[in-house]
């Protein structure tokens, strides 16, 4: 789980090879760039992605967790001149909401995970902020 969460703040969430061409390689295609060109661009993109496997125990926390992805609480910082954001946790008001709008029930083994993947997640995000 927190792995998944790690891999949802940086970004890499998405299992490339699951998916169409993508938006990229077509737009290649249609503008008539070379095969081989095309070909390393696919390559390029497909290996930037992360793929994450999901124990099925902890599919229902993972969910919640992305149901719950524009509920963080977050606030700015001043650092040499540069406005940063620091992730501060989920409003777990708001991801209450988020369940109840998707009809997730929240049960003590769903919340332990999804609070386990917020904390990695926040970790991930604000070390990649160097925070």
């Amino acid at each position: 789980m927190t792995e998944a969460a790690r891999a949802w703040a940086a970004g890499g969430l998405i299992d490339q090879s699951a998916q169409e061409e993508s938006e990229a390689v077509a737009d290649a295609r249609r503008f008539g760039l070379p095969e081989v060109e095309i070909s390393a661009l696919a390559a390029q993109l497909g290996g930037s992605a992360s793929v994450v496997r999901v124990w099925p125990q902890n599919a229902g926390a993972v969910d919640a967790f992305l149901v719950s992805g524009s509920q963080w609480r977050t606030t700015i910082e001043f650092e040499s001149g540069r406005i940063l954001t620091r992730y501060i946790g989920l409003d777990y008001a708001g991801v209450q909401v988020a369940l109840d709008a998707r009809g997730i029930e929240k049960t003590p083994a769903l919340w332990a995970g999804l609070v386990a993947m917020e904390m990695a997640a926040r970790d991930a995000l604000n070390d990649a902020r160097g925070m």
